[in-house]
């Protein structure tokens, strides 16, 4: 399957944000986790852009200590995902669990 550029560019990002996201680069992994926030709103996939800002709110609450930019990823998150998707009670409970252990 042929990809095309912004999706390219959307991969690239990903790639760089899990490579920064391994090395402990936190601050540089959510810079490129950023970029594929904006990959994925010009590509409209609201699904791809959940994960990257549950990721997001992960490496806010759980490295950087950022506790209210984690509990704003992971609110945003929550709704993409309620858009696009019918959460089982126990997937909405896992998520509002992660948000409140955030707070």
């Amino acid at each position: 399957k042929k990809i095309d550029d912004k999706e390219a560019l959307y991969r690239a990002s990903l790639d760089m944000a899990h490579c920064c996201d391994e090395a402990r680069k936190f601050q540089l992994a959510i810079e490129c986790y950023s970029s594929c926030l904006q990959e994925t709103n010009e590509l409209e996939d609201d699904m791809n852009a959940a994960l990257v800002m549950k990721r997001m709110g992960e490496i806010h609450m759980n490295e950087l200590k950022n506790y209210r930019d984690a509990t704003t990823l992971f609110l945003d998150a929550l709704e993409l995902l309620r858009a696009e998707t019918e959460l089982d009670e126990t997937e909405e409970k896992a998520i509002v669990s992660l948000i409140f252990q955030s707070g």
